[in-house]
């Protein structure tokens, strides 16, 4: 299994995904085979053992990212692929549900841990009409025709991935998640997912307090994604007005107008 984590503007010792990780391997007295995709401006001299280092200093956001490390997990003959944000947290009890599910579920081709954040389960969620909802509790087989899951924690096999086509670049970061599952879904390589007996814990960097040029260029990102969505879903003016509704709140936030003026531009082009 090849993990891959994306970091931006930090490195593999500030990344909880990366230090948990390594961690919990090693309780199990292993070494994780990961693959590093660094969205940073500037590179980082990065070493170790199973370390493959991928720097791309432009942040084309994770889908880029996940669809190199398909690549390199192709060419080095791994099977399975765990996608990881940098602020995740494993434990080494997920770490060995991977090595098991897989084995005890053969006939399936995704798994998913539950990913808690400060409000309780995040993952997986229930989706309709291009919107998603928190759910209470769920059993270990949920269909992709209304459930999904975040990146975070996704476990994928390399075959199915590459049947997918893999995640769509047009969606850098937001809605990626969705729109892989999606993929999954209408390409027929899978009509269900299923969820691990583990759970991991998710920072939301939403939560963090930013200053208005990164959340303006977090905006560009989130707008980039959910026009590209609305494109092809069915649910397509959903997406155009979530993200008038986010420049509005990012505007009175951040107490300037650009956020609005920027979501108005890009429905116009």
């Amino acid at each position: 299994m090849l993990a891959v984590i994306v970091l931006y503007r930090r490195s593999p010792a500030q990344s909880a995904a990366y230090q948990s990780l390594v961690d919990a391997y090693r309780v199990l007295g292993e070494v994780p085979s990961i693959f590093l995709h660094d969205n940073s401006p500037q590179p980082l001299a990065v070493g170790g053992p199973n370390v493959y280092y991928s720097h791309e200093p432009n942040n084309h956001g994770v889908s880029l990212a996940y669809n190199r490390a398909s690549i390199y997990a192709r060419e080095q003959r791994f099977d399975w692929l765990l996608l990881l944000d940098q602020d995740t947290r494993v434990t080494p009890e997920f770490v060995k549900a991977l090595s098991v599910c897989p084995l005890a579920h053969p006939e399936s081709v995704v798994f998913v841990p539950r990913v808690r954040d400060e409000k309780g389960l995040l993952s997986p969620f229930q989706y309709k009409s291009g919107r998603g909802k928190r759910i209470t509790s769920c059993p270990d087989k949920l269909p992709l025709d209304r459930f999904r899951f975040i990146n975070s924690g996704l476990v994928v096999s390399i075959d199915a991935f590459l049947a997918a086509s893999g995640y769509d670049e047009r969606i850098p970061l937001d809605f990626s998640d969705i729109s892989f599952g999606e993929r999954l879904q209408t390409s027929h390589v899978t009509d269900h997912f299923r969820v691990v007996e583990a759970e991991i814990f998710q920072a939301f960097s939403e939560n963090e307090v930013t200053s208005s040029d990164v959340a303006f260029e977090r905006f560009r990102f989130y707008q980039k994604g959910a026009l590209a969505m609305a494109e092809y879903s069915t649910a397509g003016l959903v997406y155009s007005l979530r993200v008038l509704m986010r420049a509005c709140k990012l505007s009175v936030r951040h107490r300037s107008l650009r956020f609005i003026s920027q979501a108005l531009r890009r429905a116009n082009d």
